[in-house]
């Protein structure tokens, strides 16, 4: 039953992200709404897939707002500061960026240290963007390691 709850959450996520120009921050936003709807839920099996859609429809609305507020800079800085928190991070130690120019900022956290996930090098993470606005998301996810060295989100 819990796999069965899983994949609803991320249907609808993934759904949702379809119709999105941008998909990363509504994706990310839903997978993280679903996953805290489910746990609060409840202890029935309809209140906690009720609570992982309407939590994912939420993540993924904000998630679409924050993504929908960066620029291209903007998620240049973030990638470089992800490969450089995943690569050299510390567990526990933020790295973080500021966009001069937009004003938005971010911090990402590596929650583990590396470990092989089918065979690649992955780390667990918690990001946080902060528009100029002041609107803010929260995430946890994974990256693994790519060959070339970057590292991908995996959700």
């Amino acid at each position: 039953m819990r796999i069965a709850l899983i994949a609803v959450a991320v249907s609808a996520g993934l759904v949702t992200a379809g119709c999105s120009k941008t998909t990363g921050g509504t994706a990310i936003g839903a997978v993280a709404g679903a996953a805290i709807g489910t746990a609060i839920g409840g202890r029935t099996v309809g209140g906690r897939i009720a609570g992982a859609l309407i939590g994912g429809a939420i993540g993924a609305f904000v998630g679409h707002e924050i993504g929908r507020h960066l620029d291209e800079r903007d998620r240049q800085y973030e990638a470089q500061t992800a490969n450089t928190a995943m690569t050299y991070g510390s567990t526990g130690r933020p790295r973080a960026w500021r966009n001069p120019k937009s004003g938005n900022r971010g911090t990402i956290t590596p929650t583990t240290a590396k470990y092989q996930n089918n065979g690649r090098v992955c780390r667990k993470f918690t990001e946080t963007i902060t528009l100029a606005s002041g609107k803010s998301e929260t995430i946890n996810g994974e990256r693994c390691q790519k060959p070339d060295g970057s590292w991908e989100f995996k959700g």
